[in-house]
């Protein structure tokens, strides 16, 4: 059988395969980190779905682990995020998949949200109370009304194959949910007790850690709900931002966005985290593919202004249609390429090679010299 393999993204969730013998839990957060960032293909996520199936199915049978493993079963999950601790209006607003394929930043595109729900048979104000208090009749035919309705949205693949964490402590969870929650703690910028960058990304990888069993660390599970909430809904208003203003620049190669100064948020702190940033470029990547614009298919870069040290954080991420490790390929080297060209000043800080720093100054003529590399 196909073991999953894990991508450099974000460092915790690299980790936590390692622990898949142990911990089936954390093996599927691990593995589904690849999905979501878009790292794999979705048939390459089945693949790894049917592996730990098995996987559960095995540790099921035996005595030893059955009590650890069966909280948690194989479940579809929704392509907006936390919806069972939000509310269903704004995770889907603030989610990748619907704000693109609705266009969801335009009037037009939130009226279609609205019309959605009104086929659906649910009230506009059911849909914006929590899910918890949401009427219970409008809950339990949620899944049945969405997937009738749904394709006739251009919302062909509104849920994929995941798993529900089931725990007493919070009722359940879909895999997707606890991931997107440990991502928003490993890039939380508001650590106030971190006296440097540093500190503050051992912080976040310790709290992370404690997040990763839902029961044991319930406090900091909450926490990243909490934060990863807040951290959509900046990236959404990030998006809006870029569309409105016409950021989003063409060139023959790839397409790229600056981000100077003000953005309409006053939360610009979370995009000087790489994953971050790379996330934001995704979401830019998925709601400007909806064509059949062949400049849909140029990968993308997205250039973010860094207070701090004077210099831009510069991430790339695929063009339509490919996952980022088929896509960003040609980056690795035409970065270097450009930067000796250019003679601009750059140093790579992540563990991606298609994420670097540029000193205020040379980005321009490192940007110049990329498309000629490409």
């Amino acid at each position: 059988s196909t073991r999953p393999t894990i991508c450099p993204s974000g460092i915790l969730l690299s980790c936590s395969i390692v622990l898949t013998a142990l911990n089936s839990r954390c093996g599927i957060v691990g593995s589904l980190s690849n999905y979501l960032n878009d790292l794999v293909s979705r048939s390459r996520w089945e693949d790894e779905v049917a592996f730990f199936k098995r996987q559960l199915s095995r540790f099921n049978s035996s005595i030893n682990d059955q009590r650890q493993e069966q909280s948690i079963k194989a479940d579809l999950e929704y392509r907006f995020i936390l919806c069972r601790h939000w509310n269903i209006h704004d995770s889907m607003l603030h989610s990748r998949y619907i704000a693109s394929k609705l266009q969801l930043w335009r009037d037009r595109g939130w009226r279609r949200l609205t019309e959605l729900f009104a086929a659906m048979g649910v009230p506009l104000e059911a849909c914006r109370r929590d899910w918890i208090i949401m009427e219970k009749q409008h809950r339990e035919h949620f899944d049945t009304r969405l997937s009738i309705y749904s394709k006739r949205f251009g919302l062909d693949e509104v849920v994929f194959p995941s798993f529900l964490i089931e725990d007493s402590t919070c009722g359940g969870m879909a895999a997707g949910d606890h991931a997107f929650a440990l991502f928003a703690i490993l890039e939380n910028p508001y650590n106030d007790l971190a006296a440097s960058r540093s500190e503050a990304l051992r912080a976040n990888f310790s709290v992370a850690l404690r997040a990763l069993q839902i029961q044991k660390g319930a406090a900091e599970v909450k926490e990243g709900i909490r934060l990863a909430i807040h951290q959509h809904q900046v990236l959404f208003g990030l998006l809006q931002h870029i569309f409105t203003h016409r950021i989003l620049r063409y060139g023959k190669r790839f397409r790229y966005a600056v981000l100077r100064g003000a953005s309409g948020t006053n939360d610009k702190a979370w995009i000087t985290h790489p994953q971050t940033l790379s996330r934001l470029a995704l979401f830019v990547k998925d709601a400007t593919g909806q064509g059949h614009s062949k400049k849909a298919h140029l990968p993308l870069l997205l250039a973010s202004w860094q207070p701090d040290n004077l210099s831009f954080l510069v991430v790339a991420v695929a063009g339509s249609h490919s996952t980022q490790a088929q896509g960003v390929k040609p980056f690795n080297m035409a970065y270097r390429a450009a930067a000796e060209k250019s003679r601009a000043r750059i140093r790579h800080d992540s563990f991606e090679a298609t994420v670097i720093e540029v000193a205020d100054d040379d980005l321009k003529p490192f940007i110049q010299s990329l498309q000629k590399e490409l």
